[in-house]
């Protein structure tokens, strides 16, 4: 790429101007006041623009080249670049505003529209350009700009301004301290606290659970020991009606209960199996047999000795007696082996569940409700029967036992019952809490997951972006020793770059900060800096570069030094050098 000429148009102190520029060294010397600052400006205006000059903004360059007269504030530069004629023509309107229009071979271009022509041409915002190929006297820093550093390692786009990998891991701690900060903050902390707040929930409740076999059997002395009500035969009316009253709730509350299980009350042993364990021994269902098989045998015996004493007074009658024993002994043997052939299997819980259509609901606090609903029923069914007794019973059975009026004991009864109905709803969202905590155990472990992720990403992503930059960097660094070299630039000590693109200084076996150069060194080194990182920015298509002035505080030497060096560097780049004394001419 090369600078081809360029015209200026009220741009300051220059009017009408046009110059033209050649290839390898182009030198422009004027005494001060001559335009050459004013030149220099306006091809990097051309390129980049001017900044905005408002009534609260400083003393600006677009404030300094606007004309007093008014009128056209502008011009054009034409450049070669990718073998083809570009020209940028631009005006600068008022206080903000340009009206820019590119040329491409001639016609009209819109290949750069949406951005400025020196991020298209170049690949460098203002600063990083400012940093690179436009060196303006010896101010300035010894850094690139973050732009720069991302379009050495070719990790990010050079308008981001940013390195890629340091961007990427600060990302990923942000989203790790949203999950684990400090002082118990973030996501996880929160997940965990939910986790102990739900299992201790879930405990106190199989506590309660664990302890209403206790509370019904509480309920059921209760009601054993509450007044017996006196008989209906001589006792007023009223008492009669209140015990009929007090029968027909218990008939109408044990038929509920009968009919929230269709199938019939669950057995001992169905919710022995829910709560994993063997069935009651109580010794009913070894025994329920036994008793009806011997009355059988020995009445097929009787038959049978009726037979035999028949058959000495009427053979007929005696045969057929023998016959009817014999028969009724074979029955009966038949139905104790089938009995023990087909013994009846024990329900496991998941076919209690479905038999009584509590799919869905806990093993415990199935068996809890059942357990319950069967002992409330045995209870109803036995104050039932012996209500019905007392009806036709004279006088008052009252417990002796216990010692506690009527009164005492309802008030007992009813606080056990307020109990039990508070511990059942509590026992009822025992299943709701089981699989909030699945829930979150779940989500605590997908995020504990994600957390080692992010943090070992982040570690992995900041080494990688250390060790790329060094990579990156060597080029830049050799080019810089050399350059040094080649101006023989040694200010005390060796000079040298280090991994992020720094200026050292060494001597007297210290490191210093480049800071302790003079206006002379730093002016040389920041020269030998600046082609550094333009040649490892630009390793082909060399572009122009722009030095207004930079060796002002040379000494003759020195000077002699710097002509050489940008004479050799003519070799490989276009230079538009500016100068206000004939003593740095090149």
């Amino acid at each position: 790429m090369k600078l081809i000429s360029c015209h200026i148009e009220n741009f300051g102190a220059l009017h009408s101007c046009d110059f033209t520029f050649s290839e390898g060294l182009n030198t422009f010397c004027s005494p001060n006041g001559g335009g050459k600052t004013t030149l220099a400006d306006f091809i990097k205006a051309a390129f980049y623009g001017l900044p905005a000059a408002t009534a609260r903004s400083r003393f600006n360059a677009r404030r300094r080249y606007r004309p007093f007269s008014g009128g056209a504030f502008g011009g054009n530069v034409q450049f070669e670049w990718k073998g083809a004629d570009y020209r940028i023509e631009r005006f600068f309107e008022g206080s903000s505003g340009d009206c820019v229009t590119v040329y491409r071979n001639g016609a009209v271009t819109r290949e750069f529209a949406g951005r400025e022509p020196g991020v298209a041409v170049f690949g460098l915002d203002a600063q990083s350009f400012e940093r690179t190929l436009f060196i303006s006297g010896v101010e300035g820093e010894l850094s690139p700009t973050g732009g720069i550093v991302a379009r050495l390692g070719d990790y990010n786009s050079p308008e981001d301004g940013e390195n890629a990998a340091e961007s990427a891991a600060a990302v990923l701690e942000r989203a790790a301290k949203n999950l684990q900060g400090r002082g118990g903050k973030g996501l996880i902390p929160a997940l965990e606290q939910s986790e102990k707040q739900l299992s201790a929930e879930i405990a106190n409740i199989n506590a309660v659970s664990a302890r209403l076999g206790e509370k019904y059997a509480e309920r059921a002395a209760i009601c054993s020991r509450l007044p017996r009500v006196p008989s209906a035969e001589g006792r007023p009316q009223s008492q009669r009606d209140r015990l009929a009253a007090e029968l027909d709730y218990k008939r109408e509350r044990a038929a509920r209960i009968l009919a929230s299980y269709p199938a019939g009350l669950p057995s001992a042993e169905e919710i022995a199996a829910l709560c994993g364990g063997a069935p009651r021994k109580d010794g009913g269902a070894k025994n329920n047999m036994r008793l009806p098989a011997a009355l059988s045998f020995a009445l097929s015996s009787l038959l049978i000795a009726a037979g035999i004493a028949f058959m000495f007074f009427s053979v007929l009658v005696g045969v057929a007696a023998l016959c009817a024993g014999v028969l009724f002994a074979a029955a009966t043997l038949g139905i104790l082996v089938l009995g023990k052939r087909h013994p009846a299997a024990r329900t496991d819980a998941e076919g209690v569940l479905k038999k009584y259509n509590l799919t869905g609901v806990s093993a415990a606090v199935a068996a809890a409700g059942m357990e319950r609903d069967a002992t409330e029923y045995a209870a109803l069914k036995r104050e039932i029967e012996e209500g019905e007794a007392m009806l036709f019973r004279e006088g008052c059975d009252r417990s002796a036992q216990s010692g506690e009026d009527a009164e005492t004991l309802r008030r007992r009864l009813a606080a056990v019952d307020r109990d039990i109905s508070c511990d059942e709803a509590l026992i009822e969202g025992l299943d709701e809490r089981l699989a909030a905590l699945d829930d979150v155990r779940a989500e605590l472990a997908e995020r504990r997951r994600q957390y080692s992720a992010y943090t070992a990403a982040a570690m992995f992503i900041r080494r990688a972006g250390e060790e790329l930059g060094e990579i990156y960097a060597a080029p830049v660094a050799n080019a810089f020793s050399r350059y040094c070299a080649m101006l023989h630039s040694s200010p005390g000590g060796s000079v040298g770059m280090g991994k992020n693109y720094e200026v050292t200084l060494e001597g007297g076996g210290r490191l210093r900060e480049e800071g302790h150069l003079s206006s002379g060194q730093r002016a040389a080194v920041g020269l030998c800096f600046r082609m550094a990182l333009a040649e490892s920015l630009f390793p082909s298509d060399r572009p122009f570069v722009v030095l207004d002035d930079p060796f002002a505080d040379l000494d003759e030497d020195h000077m002699a030094r710097a002509a050489a060096f940008l004479s050799s560097l003519a070799a490989e780049w276009q230079i538009i050098y500016f100068c206000c004394h004939p003593s740095r001419k090149i």
